[in-house]
């Protein structure tokens, strides 16, 4: 007994909507929002009809197309009023961020002499909450040698580098915990050491003032002979790597500083501080 063929009703296309082989239109998600939006008034003119449907809910199985309508309408309002919060608590930190670094800034710039610069940098830190910091200064840039006052500043950029490339690799700043070799090469004093905040310092605007009259070769220590004796010889730098030093502060508590805090403090500090210290430091 030979199987009777089921013909399907061929699909034709009537003025670009989809209709079957009588000629109605077959309903689809989008014929349904186009004849919504092409006839406003319909809940209207079927507000008795439109008060049954029910709508599939995750939670209480179906509710009201007016129930699931309010629902939405809260949700939305909720999230508005998170992201309005979240813009509050931005523009308060951001005051806030700016309010510590125009103190700082402003106490820093009046300085009496290096010194006094070392103690208020530390004095700010301590408002802070941190146990105290410490700037460190390549030698191939600064003149960090006697009678430089505080000759521990310096510090071998060569020395350094590995650390920099464990540590930070492409970033400017590092956030945690280092280890006994680490803090020894990068800290003068050991006290209070929980964890750090490394961050690379950048040029000075004098140093990149210099750099633009001056040939660049691929190594940030390489020194360049100066044709005029007895003249210190000039540091030709790496655009990539062209930071003068870095500065640490330094919190007693493990856990302040760790991968994720926000840097936009580090970030302007490291712009600001080199050219600060180009007025008590010379450059080689």
């Amino acid at each position: 007994m030979m199987k009777k063929k089921v013909v399907k009703p061929k699909v034709k296309q009537k003025n670009n909507q989809k209709v079957n082989i009588h000629g109605k239109p077959i309903l689809d998600d989008e014929v349904v929002l186009s004849y919504l939006q092409d006839n406003p008034n319909f809940f209207m003119r079927n507000a008795n009809q439109v008060d049954r449907i029910q709508v599939p809910h995750g939670i209480h199985g179906t509710v009201s197309l007016v129930e699931w309508q309010l629902k939405r309408q809260r949700e939305r309002i909720m999230q508005l009023e998170e992201e309005i919060t979240a813009l509050f608590e931005t523009a308060y930190q951001n005051e806030h961020l700016f309010n510590q670094l125009l103190n700082l800034i402003l106490s820093l710039s009046i300085a009496n002499s290096l010194d006094d610069f070392a103690k208020r940098l530390n004095s700010w830190s301590r408002k802070l909450g941190l146990s105290y910091v410490e700037i460190r200064l390549f030698s191939e840039l600064w003149n960090v040698l006697p009678p430089f006052e505080k000759t521990e500043w310096g510090i071998d950029r060569e020395r350094f580098e590995s650390l920099r490339i464990n540590r930070l690799s492409q970033s400017r700043h590092f956030l945690g915990q280092l280890n006994s070799t680490e803090l020894n090469l990068v800290l003068t004093q050991r006290v209070l050491v929980g964890s750090v905040a490394l961050s690379m310092l950048a040029l000075p605007n004098e140093f990149e003032s210099k750099k633009e009259t001056q040939p660049i070769q691929k190594s940030f220590s390489t020194i360049a002979p100066n044709p005029d004796k007895g003249k210190s010889p000039h540091i030709m730098v790496n655009e990539k790597n062209a930071y003068s030093g870095f500065i640490l502060f330094v919190s007693p508590n493990e856990n302040h500083f760790q991968k994720g805090l926000d840097t936009a403090l580090l970030d302007k500090l490291s712009e600001l501080l080199p050219n600060l210290l180009s007025k008590w430091i010379t450059l080689k």
